[in-house]
């Protein structure tokens, strides 16, 4: 049984370990929407795959909690490039923002006492370089500006169906 300490940190579980990302949309979508691997909606990761023993619902509770201090995020497109080990995959970059760096750096500290393993890669913090995957030429183009106003917790292990992500909880920033 999970009991939590005073900041409502689990300390011990129930759940079996399952895995979230933290992503802002570039469009707004429901809770609960759901999408296979192969699709996923246009999107910046704000917090890499994770894996926690906590309930969805403290998940949702610290992304919310968070995303209150903020108010809709501007970003511009930068350019286009090639990300992957084998840079193959196909993505559009972003401006650095403070607002955008600030946030994503907030979810990571949030969400640190309920990932197992560790939220320190090269990926992220000071190596966080904020882009969106380009889906058969969707992204937008260099130049363009967006605003970043919904962010998504998505659970990667949807017990709905194996290959099917979904939104367990959809925020809008500063509220």
């Amino acid at each position: 049984m999970r009991d939590s300490d005073r900041s409502g940190t689990p300390t011990s579980s129930t759940h079996a370990p399952h895995s979230f990302v933290i992503v802002a949309l570039l469009g707004a979508l429901p809770r609960g929407h759901e999408f296979r691997t192969d699709a996923w909606p246009l999107h910046v990761t704000l917090v890499p795959p994770f894996t926690t023993e906590a309930a969805a619902s403290h998940v949702e509770r610290v992304v919310e909690q968070v995303c209150r201090d903020f108010s809709p995020v501007d970003a511009r497109v930068l350019a286009r490039e090639l990300f992957g080990r084998r840079r193959d995959v196909p993505v559009v970059t972003l401006e650095p923002s403070g607002a955008l760096q600030d946030l994503h750096v907030r979810l990571l500290d949030a969400l640190e006492p309920v990932v197992i393993g560790s939220t320190r890669s090269p990926h992220v913090r000071s190596g966080f370089r904020p882009h969106v995957t380009d889906r058969a030429g969707a992204a937008p183009s260099p130049g363009a500006l967006m605003r970043l106003s919904h962010v998504a917790v998505v659970e990667r292990d949807s017990a709905s169906a194996k290959g099917i992500r979904r939104l367990s909880d959809v925020i809008l920033l500063g509220t």
